[in-house]
């Protein structure tokens, strides 16, 4: 759908018109929150990411009318955008805060229950699948039990994000 509205955008993209910074400010405001819905559920693996890399690539090359046969970089790419935060980056951040939020919640709650609860009993044979609480885990280096204690206080919780957030690329 974000793909969709991207092309949709086309006439605005090839208006010499309209500034650069206008149209980043209209991609960060139409599209990109199209792409991100939901993304503080989502449990993303490597290619995942990937994929969202390239899906952000894909939208700024159009921006700036640079076509794949011109052979410039990702970092060209950025440098022209003066993008400092990447899509991934976004969507770390919004579960972190996400976690926060299920985390300062007040009782016993299903979410609170499912993001801290431990399941016994032993996990299927073979590669394991990607668990939400495993992103959380990834993300900020602790397990999930010292996450939340963290999230507890959202000062806390803000230095969490912003440390975990800052070193992506």
């Amino acid at each position: 759908m974000a793909r969709t509205s991207t092309i949709g955008l086309t006439n605005i993209w090839k208006d010499r018109g309209i500034s650069r910074n206008t149209k980043i400010h209209i991609m960060n405001a139409l599209v990109f929150p199209i792409a991100t819905y939901g993304s503080e559920t989502w449990a993303l693996g490597a290619a995942d990411r990937k994929k969202i890399k390239a899906f952000e690539m894909w939208c700024w090359r159009r921006l700036l009318r640079i076509s794949w046969k011109e052979h410039k970089s990702n970092e060209f790419v950025n440098n022209q955008i003066g993008c400092r935060v990447n899509l991934c980056q976004k969507v770390d951040k919004i579960k972190l805060q996400y976690f926060g939020h299920i985390a300062r919640r007040e009782g016993d709650n299903m979410e609170k229950i499912i993001a801290q609860g431990h399941v016994e009993g032993k996990r299927k044979r073979g590669r394991q699948k990607i668990r939400w609480a495993d992103g959380i885990r990834e993300i900020t280096g602790l397990d999930v039990c010292t996450a939340s204690r963290y999230a507890q206080d959202r000062d806390g919780l803000n230095v969490i994000i912003s440390r975990s957030t800052k070193g992506q690329s």
